[in-house]
């Protein structure tokens, strides 16, 4: 019986804070189930707390908090959703409490806003949000009735990959579902509450790079002793794949699966990965040390073995259940050993349960190779079934078959006492015509497999083909981690899989070219002509008073702001993270916005370009291509083949400059580009 673990995941949308941190989050009973918990995930991400700028202290304190509420947090992911939500709910009182003692005023706003971003568009449905930006009841419905379409089109898709009949119908309604409901910002929202949620948004985390947002598993409880293994530890396992499955070798549904376990401990342990039994006693023999080591050895489990003599483990890992069996009998089932095959290579839950029903259900009939081996076959089995059930690749390169000494078409139904010899062939492979007459589940199941993987090889190579003429329409030559920062970006797992999904337009080609190098695929930024552009306007200033940007930060409009003031002197505006805010300077502090409509202003970035001819040339066709006029341009150092350049632009907001950014990051020349 194998443990699965539920880990919590975190959306990234990027939607800034309303409400300051340590201000409580109300959600009516209606909504309660469809906001996510972010808090404690976030909190455990170590990128979150340089975010937060913690100390050394701070982080010391929060693994003290993480020891007190992991435990708790970790059992609850098995609990129904109303015990669940009722253990959420103090953990996350709990450090809410932490923090008010813990973490400053800044550490909590920003933690509030990072929170928000992970809320997605769910933030809405927040009682507080809704208030602040004076959403009426329809706009909160509507809101609500969108993510509950997500809610079950997510859930049937999840189901489905579990059982392994995930269609594509399932996935385009779920992408759709998620769509819609991001795209309700801007349908649902008015303009005049878009500009308020805007304007009070923080600089967007990507939240797709935090790790560690799970509970720490328990640590290992070694109440009986180890088996095949020194004792471990979470520190000695840290950095690797760890599978943890329990067991009791009395069990017989776990029987089903010492092989499996067997198989991934040989194939995987020399690649990163450990498996761990756990043997829980589920009988008093269990509970005996010399009987669960001979029966390891019995079953030839090699893998390291925890025996949990008093179920301290199986305890810390919040398990609730524990499957009554019986001692299996030492028997030899041949369609067992058939199904474990089947397993490997059923496509769906549909077709295991067919292959297995044949299986286990049809009459069956006796046939012999030439040298007299007995082979057991289901009453319609024909040369094809028996060449599969001697062996699979002897099924894959069958090309004719004699039966009783005469040659025979494979479509041939055997008889009992049949002598069958197969004639084989390396240059062979399986026809999807033999599906219209073979009848065992082993030889479906082969057949299919070479179905699958030839439509998924032709199709993965047309893929590539359309990808690379979608390359060659990129403004620049790409970097060469491009495309493994795309799949990121779109979120997939391989090449190959991005490559399907072009072929069989999962994806569009501006999607891929984003994918490969954001802004290329243009309409990103909608720029106005110079003469257009209005003048900056400043609120939460008295008309009149004096103002100037801070040439150490070179605020623009979209960022969050601040005004330093002191005496006999102009207001000096800041962004909200300058480091001269950090630095405790003598000054008071206003709180600032930007006016509406303002447009334009002058960033700095810092480019370090590869010494490669062109490369000046690249980075001046992407400023241009993204409508940003170069103000000042100067070379700053110079290191072996590296250059880096300080640049001054004009941009029209800070939208505008994360384009630019991204575009010049996609490019190959540029080695990184950063703002100062």
């Amino acid at each position: 019986m194998s443990l699965r673990i539920a880990m919590l995941a975190i959306l990234g949308l990027c939607w800034g804070s309303i409400l300051q941190a340590e201000e409580p989050a109300s959600v009516s009973d209606e909504y309660r189930s469809l906001v996510p918990r972010r808090l404690l995930p976030l909190l455990h991400a170590p990128e979150l707390h340089r975010e937060l700028k913690l100390s050394e202290q701070q982080v010391s304190e929060l693994e003290l908090l993480f020891a007190e509420v992991d435990g708790p947090w970790f059992q609850s992911r098995i609990q129904p959703h109303e015990k669940q939500t009722v253990v959420l709910d103090g953990l996350e009182k709990q450090t809410n409490l932490w923090l008010a003692k813990n973490a400053t005023t800044a550490q909590r706003k920003r933690l509030g806003q990072i929170e928000r971003q992970a809320q997605g568009a769910r933030m809405f449905l927040r009682d507080d949000v809704a208030r602040e930006l004076k959403l009426d009841a329809e706009q909160q419905s509507r809101f609500g009735d969108l993510a509950r379409v997500t809610e079950a089109a997510s859930a049937a898709l999840q189901k489905a990959l579990i059982g392994g009949q995930a269609s594509e119908e399932l996935r385009s309604k779920a992408i759709a579902a998620a769509k819609a409901e991001q795209d309700a910002i801007k349908t649902v929202l008015k303009p005049e509450q878009q500009q308020r949620l805007w304007k009070t948004l923080g600089e967007p985390l990507d939240l797709s790079k935090l790790s560690r947002i799970h509970p720490m598993a328990p640590e290992f409880v070694a109440d009986g002793a180890w088996l095949n293994s020194s004792p471990l530890t979470l520190k000695v396992l840290r950095g690797k794949v760890v599978l943890v499955h329990f067991y009791a070798f009395q069990c017989h549904n776990c029987h089903a699966n010492f092989e499996v376990y067997r198989r991934w401990h040989n194939q995987l342990r020399d690649k990163g990965v450990v498996v761990i039994g756990i043997q829980t006693p589920e009988t008093s023999r269990e509970r005996n040390l010399d009987e669960v080591k001979s029966a390891a050895e019995e079953r030839k489990l090699t893998f390291p073995i925890l025996v949990d003599l008093e179920s301290a483990n199986w305890k810390a890992w919040g398990n609730t259940m524990w499957p009554e069996g019986k001692p299996a009998a030492d028997l030899k089932v041949p369609w067992i050993d058939d199904l474990v095959e089947i397993l490997d290579h059923a496509a769906s839950p549909e077709e295991l349960l067919e292959h297995t029903r044949m299986a286990m259900y049809q009459d069956r009939i006796f046939a012999f190779t030439p040298k007299g081996e007995l082979i057991q076959l289901p009453k319609g089995a024909t040369p094809v079934d028996f060449a599969y059930a001697v062996h699979t690749d002897l099924g894959d390169r069958t090309v004719g078959a004699k039966v009783n000494g005469r040659v025979v078409p494979l479509r041939t139904i055997l008889e009992n006492g049949d002598q069958v010899e197969i004639l084989a062939s390396e240059a062979q492979h399986p026809q999807p015509s033999w599906l219209r007459f073979v009848v065992t589940g082993k030889a479906r199941s082969g057949v299919r497999r070479f179905v699958r993987h030839k439509e998924r090889d032709e199709t993965v190579e047309l893929g590539r083909k359309i990808y690379d003429e979608i390359v060659e329409r990129l403004p620049a030559v790409l970097d060469k981690d491009a495309l493994k920062q795309a799949l990121k970006r779109l979120k997939m797992e391989s090449s190959d899989e991005l490559m399907i999904a072009i072929a069989r337009k999962r994806v569009s080609d501006e999607q891929v070219m984003e994918a490969l190098m954001p802004g290329s695929a243009g309409g990103d930024v909608a720029p106005r002509p110079a003469s257009q552009r209005t003048a900056i306007s400043i609120k939460g200033l008295t008309p009149g008073v004096a103002y100037h940007l801070a040439q150490c930060c070179h605020p623009i409009p979209g960022d969050r702001i601040v005004g330093l003031r002191r005496e006999d002197e102009e207001i000096e505006v800041h962004v909200i993270g300058c480091d001269t805010l950090a630095s405790g300077v003598d000054a008071d502090w206003l709180d600032l916005a930007w006016g509406e409509g303002s447009d334009g202003g002058a960033a700095r970035l810092a480019v370090i370009l590869r010494d490669v001819p062109g490369a000046l040339g690249t980075m001046a066709s992407i400023l241009g291509s993204k409508h940003a006029n170069i103000v000042n341009l100067a070379l700053v150092h110079r290191d072996g083949s590296f250059q880096t350049f300080h640049l001054d632009l004009e941009v029209h907001d800070l939208a505008h400059l994360h384009a630019i950014i991204a575009a010049l990051r996609g490019a190959d020349p540029v080695s990184s580009v950063e703002r100062i």
